[in-house]
Parts: C-alpha cells; sequence; structure tokens
C-alpha cells in the first residue's frame, strides 16, 4: 500500500509542482527490548508508537510500518520547515 501511495503523490506533486515529504523513522535498539521481553511485548509497542505517530500528523498525512521497526510517513503539501516541524512533533 505504501509503494501505491508513494507513486500517486509523487505524480500529484510532479504535475502541480506542489511540495512532498517523506519522513522516515527507526527505533533504536528495538532487537534488544524484543530479545528482553519478547515479540508480543515488542508488537505491542509498535502498536502504541504507530498510534502516537498518527496523532501527531494531519488528517492529509499518512503514516506506514516499512520494516521491523521502520516507519514511514507521507507528508504531501508539505515543504521542508513544515517536514520538520512534523518530525519535532513526533
Amino acid at each position: 500500500h505504501f509503494a501505491q501511495r508513494l507513486s500517486e503523490e509523487m505524480e500529484r506533486c510532479q504535475r502541480y509542482r506542489h511540495p512532498l515529504a517523506l519522513m522516515v523513522l527507526d527505533v533504536d535498539n528495538f532487537k534488544t527490548f524484543n530479545d528482553t521481553w519478547g515479540h508480543v511485548q515488542g508488537d505491542q509497542v509498535l502498536i502504541q508508537l504507530a498510534e502516537c505517530i498518527t496523532a501527531c500528523l494531519r488528517r492529509t498525512d499518512q503514516a506506514f510500518r516499512y520494516g521491523g521497526e521502520e516507519f514511514v510517513v507521507l507528508l504531501p503539501e508539505t515543504d521542508l520547515p513544515e517536514a520538520e516541524a512534523a518530525a519535532e512533533r513526533v
């Protein structure tokens, strides 16, 4: 779903010459958490983290789990200063 949305947003931003930002988040040392507390607890942390990320975004932004503990966020109509502000909120 992420690849589809990224392609659509890139086409739209190029067509209309509007900004598009992509935020990439990686949870440091998450393997240690999983090794210590187990994958069930790790999954719960990832769910809560996804909820926190989403709560910091606009309705037009979209967050995706990209890998084990990696997330990406599409920020349409967002220039660099606005993307930096969004990253600070997250």
